[in-house]
């Protein structure tokens, strides 16, 4: 699993089940 971190707060933690240009796409949004 990934943990997303924003702000030093998790936001949201994933499973690499995702192919890697959803992942991109789903990270992007964050950034």
């Amino acid at each position: 699993t990934l943990a997303i971190f924003k702000n030093g707060k998790e936001i949201d933690r994933i499973s690499g089940a995702l192919s890697t240009p959803d992942f991109t796409n789903w990270v992007n949004q964050y950034l």
